[in-house]
C-alpha cells in the first residue's frame, strides 16, 4: 500500500480517527515516518487507506525537529519518494494527502506562499502554504512529479518541514546514529543555488536547517538559515563535514556564521 497511513493507539477502536497522527512510508522493511506530537502512548498501530490495521514495534524520535519513525512490522508497504535536495521554492504548486478513516485518502492542494526567510523566522527553515492542507503535522506535501517535498510542522500554521531535511533525519533515527549538531540543539543542511543565492551567494559552508527552542544553540543566538563557515577555526565546506568537527568538540565551539551581510562568531556549549 502506498497511502500514507493515520496512526492510533493499539486499544482504539474503528478504522482510523480525522485527529489520527499522519505518517509516511519510507522503505520497504516498514519504517514510517510521522511527528512525535500526536504520538499517543502505548501500544501502536497503523491504518492503512484500505482498511488493514498492522501492530508498530518500534518508535524513534529526534528531539530537534519533533519528527520520528515506527516500525509497521509484516506489512506489505510501498515506500514514497522524498526529495533529497534544496527547499521547495515559492509558487510550487501540490497537495497534501491522508488517509482518514482506513476508507482510501484524501486530498486537499494548496500553493507554497513564501519560506523562512521572507517571514523572518528563526527556528524552522520552513516552508509555507497559502492554504494548510491539514491541521496535524505529518501529513506529506506532494508536487505535480508525485514527490514528498515536505511534511506539515507543528508550527507556524501551514509550514512544512522540507523533505531534504526530514529524509536526513529519517535515515539517521533508522540508523540509530544522529549527527553531533544535534547534541547542541541543531540540525544543518547543504542549501541549494536558489536559497544559497538568497543568502549572499554562499559557495561552502553548512546551512541551519532547525534550531530547537532553548537549546544550546537558541541560547547562543544561531538561527535557521545561518551559514557555518568554520568550526574552531577549521573552515567546513559541506554538512557532513560540519558534522564531523563538531563531534570532535569536548566542550565548547566558536562558529564563524554568515547571516545574510554580515559575519558573526557565534560561542555554543554543549548543555
Amino acid at each position: 500500500a502506498a497511502d500514507p497511513p493515520g496512526l492510533q493507539g493499539s486499544s482504539a477502536q474503528g478504522s482510523g480517527s480525522p485527529d489520527a497522527p499522519a505518517a509516511v512510508a519510507i522503505s520497504t522493511d516498514g519504517w514510517l515516518l510521522t511527528s512525535a506530537a500526536l504520538l499517543p502512548g502505548g501500544p501502536l498501530d497503523a491504518v492503512f487507506g484500505d482498511g488493514r490495521r498492522v501492530s508498530l514495534s518500534d518508535s524513534r524520535a529526534d528531539p530537534v525537529s519533533g519528527l520520528a519513525i515506527v516500525k509497521a512490522d509484516q506489512a506489505a508497504v510501498q515506500p514514497l519518494a522524498l526529495a533529497d535536495q534544496g527547499v521547495a521554492q515559492v509558487g510550487t504548486f501540490g497537495f497534501g494527502l491522508t488517509t482518514l478513516t482506513g476508507n482510501g485518502c484524501a486530498a486537499s492542494s494548496a500553493m507554497v506562499a513564501s519560506d523562512f526567510m521572507a517571514d523572518g523566522d528563526a527556528f524552522l527553515s520552513y516552508v509555507r502554504l497559502q492554504t494548510a492542507v491539514d491541521a496535524r503535522p505529518g501529513v506529506p506535501f506532494f508536487d505535480s512529479d508525485g514527490r514528498i517535498v515536505g511534511l506539515t510542522a507543528s508550527e507556524p500554521d501551514g509550514a512544512l518541514i522540507p523533505a531534504a531535511i526530514a529524509a536526513l533525519i529519517a535515515d539517521e533515527l533508522i540508523r540509530g546514529r544522529s549527527s553531533a549538531t544535534a547534541s547542541f540543539g541543531f540540525r544543518a543542511i547543504d542549501f541549494g543555488p536558489p536559497i544559497a543565492a538568497r543568502l549572499g551567494d554562499i559557495r561552502s559552508g553548512a546551512g541551519v536547517a532547525l534550531v530547537e527552542p532553548g537549546s544550546a544553540a537558541d541560547r547562543a543566538g544561531l538561527q535557521a538559515g545561518d551559514v557555518i563557515l568554520a568550526v574552531n577555526g577549521t573552515p567546513v565546506s559541506s554538512a557532513s563535514e560540519l558534522s564531523r568537527q563538531i563531534g570532535t568538540v569536548s566542550r565548547s565551539a566558536r562558529l564563524d556564521v554568515s547571516r545574510r551581510a554580515q559575519r558573526l562568531a557565534v560561542a555554543v556549549r554543549r548543555p
